[in-house]
């Protein structure tokens, strides 16, 4: 592995939002992650194209919608290990176990 010439000094692990910009991301967990209204409109809308398979029925141009779900989870994730929520990790942890169930019989898992 290659060293970096210079090292971070800022990792997940030291670094802390802190005023204004601490207050929107809190707003952004409980509003678009952990609410009622996430729970069950958000995140049903985006596992929702894993289990119709529909971005394809329109050739040659779909609707592109699984590839929300990608962006949310990302964003659910990194929410996740700096806030350390157990609330948000026990939701993430059912869209995964969902969006696994959605496989195809040879296994594939995707929107299309």
């Amino acid at each position: 592995m290659i060293e970096y010439k210079i090292k971070n000094r800022l990792t997940p692990h030291t670094s802390e939002l802190l005023g204004k910009v601490a207050q929107i991301y809190e707003k952004v967990i409980d509003k678009r992650m952990t609410s009622d209204f996430a729970k069950e409109n958000i995140l049903p809308e985006a596992e929702a194209p894993f289990f119709e398979k529909s971005d394809d029925k329109n050739p040659p141009v779909g609707f592109w919608r699984g590839e929300f779900w990608g962006k949310w989870m990302i964003s659910a994730v990194r929410a996740a290990k700096y806030k350390k929520r157990p609330e948000l990790e026990k939701i993430i942890r059912g869209s995964i176990d969902r969006i696994i169930a959605s496989a195809d019989s040879d296994g594939y898992i995707g929107s299309y």
